[in-house]
């Protein structure tokens, strides 16, 4: 039978390891950045580029966002994470931004990016064949971003 110094001693370590357990699973990386991770790959940045009369002529990126820039990454991944496919064959015009996804271990991934005062929908640019409509509730908040100067 334990004494009581020796279970306020073992209440207090469970206290600590349990207090410890949540700070070793923090995304936070130690230098006051959280990571975004997208399709189990941590975002370094994000690139926005104009797209001039065709996929031939896009222009050099005109807005940076870097891992500082948590909540510009964030609302960029969920954007893609929450469009809905959209079904049946689409015929598109060319689209208004490329939207680049920079990883840690330095790949890239692209996404075509079409969007309105009402809408928008994006393409994988590896996948020409599927499109997705980005939610309604984060187009104007997302328009901010991307036309950003």
């Amino acid at each position: 039978m334990l004494t009581n110094k020796a279970k306020y001693l073992l209440f207090y370590f469970f206290i600590l390891i349990f207090l410890l357990s949540f700070t070793g699973c923090s995304e936070n990386r130690g230098n006051g950045i959280r990571s975004v991770t997208f399709e189990g790959q941590t975002i370094i940045g994000v690139s926005i580029s104009r797209v001039g009369e065709s996929m031939l002529d896009i222009k050099k990126p005109h807005i940076f966002y870097t891992q500082k820039d948590t909540a510009e990454i964030q609302l960029f991944a969920n954007a893609i994470k929450r469009a809905k496919k959209i079904d049946g064959v689409v015929d598109v015009t060319t689209p208004d931004y490329l939207l680049t996804l920079t990883f840690e271990d330095k790949t890239k991934s692209n996404y075509c990016l079409w969007i309105g005062k009402d809408g928008g929908s994006i393409m994988k640019e590896k996948d020409t064949h599927t499109m997705y409509i980005l939610p309604h509730t984060i187009i104007k908040e997302m328009r901010k971003y991307v036309e950003k100067e």
